[in-house]
């Protein structure tokens, strides 16, 4: 029987774990629509740390997030409707599901086309990214719908300043995106939804709404721990460089996960004590507390 989920909750681990389970559990074909509150979220295999503005996201309340599919980092807000099909390996094949995507676009008059692998784009902009994944005979095809997304927020945060990391994960790749409501007035993200369940029952008429996704809630407190976002393959070599009130500091860390192993310290100001003081102080503590420590040695300036 193919069924319909939704999700109730703008939790992003919440809502990344009963997509998991969805997917685990799946009997048949089914449809999972759900949004999140302002967070990035990075692909399974990237050197997370290296894909986002940590202070910023300190700064506008924007969580961290890994999911389970590869692929590139992504921004998600209140703005962005996200689509989850879940199903037994070989029942359905990723073109159909993304067939329904487009369906539903065609029904808010949008005429869209599939870029490659893993991209639809609407008059030659991005709209959507998808990806996927299979595991333990049964696979996952999700991705994005952009209705109303902050693309000044996603800039914001996906476009550190300042900052140049070199590692062995796999970089994002900017594109040019549009939201949907620039396209069709009046567009929202719960009309968006509608539309998607719309195109679903159409492909399967015995399609049953089931509403709330099951939670899974110890793969929620799993995956939101900085240990499983920020976990790397291998050391990341990290340089980042800050203006402070004493000159700038330019620091080469050495990271595992989010833990700061090595700090190197070049600094032109005329205090030979401070390079010191400074790797005392960051080695052992957690990168995401950077600017905080920093503050704790000179003050950001």
């Amino acid at each position: 029987m193919k069924k319909i989920f939704v999700s109730n909750t703008l939790d992003p681990y919440r809502n990344v774990a009963a997509e998991r389970r969805l997917m685990r559990e799946a009997g048949d074909v089914c449809l999972f629509l759900w949004v999140n509150g302002p967070c990035v979220i990075a692909g399974y295999n990237q050197d997370a740390i290296s894909q986002w503005d940590s202070g910023a996201l300190s700064l506008y309340g924007v969580i961290p997030v890994r999911r389970f599919t590869g692929g590139g980092t992504v921004y998600h807000d209140e703005g962005n409707l996200n689509f989850s099909f879940a199903y037994p390996d070989g029942i359905l094949e990723r073109e159909e599901c993304l067939e329904i995507v487009k369906t539903a676009l065609a029904k808010a008059g949008i005429e869209a086309e599939v870029s490659g692998r893993n991209d639809i784009l609407a008059g030659g902009r991005k709209v959507s990214g998808c990806a996927w994944m299979s595991d333990e005979g049964k696979t996952l095809v999700h991705g994005t719908l952009m209705v109303d997304v902050d693309r000044d927020m996603m800039a914001r945060l996906l476009t550190p300043e300042n900052e140049k990391y070199s590692g062995r994960g796999i970089r994002s790749v900017s594109s040019r995106v549009a939201n949907l409501g620039e396209m069709t007035e009046g567009l929202t993200v719960g009309r968006m939804k509608e539309l998607v369940m719309d195109s679903f029952r159409e492909a399967y008429p015995d399609a049953v709404f089931c509403g709330e996704a099951p939670p899974d809630e110890e793969c929620a407190r799993r995956i939101s721990s900085p240990a499983y976002i920020y976990r790397t393959i291998a050391p990341l070599d990290t340089t980042v460089t800050r203006r402070l009130e004493g000159g700038t500091v330019t620091l080469h860390l050495t990271l595992d996960g989010d833990r700061i192993t090595k700090a190197r310290v070049f600094t032109d100001s005329t205090d030979l004590d401070f390079p010191e003081r400074i790797r005392q102080r960051l080695e052992g503590n957690s990168f995401l507390e950077l600017d905080g420590l920093l503050e704790g040695v000179w003050g950001l300036g």
